[in-house]
C-alpha cells in the first residue's frame, strides 16, 4: 500500500503497488488505486483502477517472458 485508506463520502480508496516476480525474468511492478463504495456496512462496490500504461507494460511483461 502506497497511502490511504482515504474516505472521501461513502468511499475508501487506497494507492498500491505490487511487484511480481518470476525465476529468470525481471520483475514486474504496476501502480494503481483500489475504491469501495458501502451502502451501510456492506460493500456494494469495489473496483481496482490500474495506472496508465499498466496494462501494456502487463502485456509486454507477458509476450516477453510467456511467450
Amino acid at each position: 500500500m502506497l497511502s490511504g485508506p482515504r474516505a472521501n463520502g461513502d468511499t475508501v480508496e487506497i494507492l498500491w503497488k505490487a511487484t511480481y516476480g518470476k525465476n529468470g525474468a525481471p520483475d514486474l511492478t504496476i501502480q494503481g488505486s483500489e475504491r469501495a463504495s458501502f451502502r451501510g456496512d456492506r460493500i456494494v462496490l469495489l473496483e481496482d483502477v490500474f495506472d496508465p500504461g499498466s496494462a501494456k507494460a502487463v502485456g509486454d511483461y507477458m509476450a516477453a517472458n510467456f511467450g
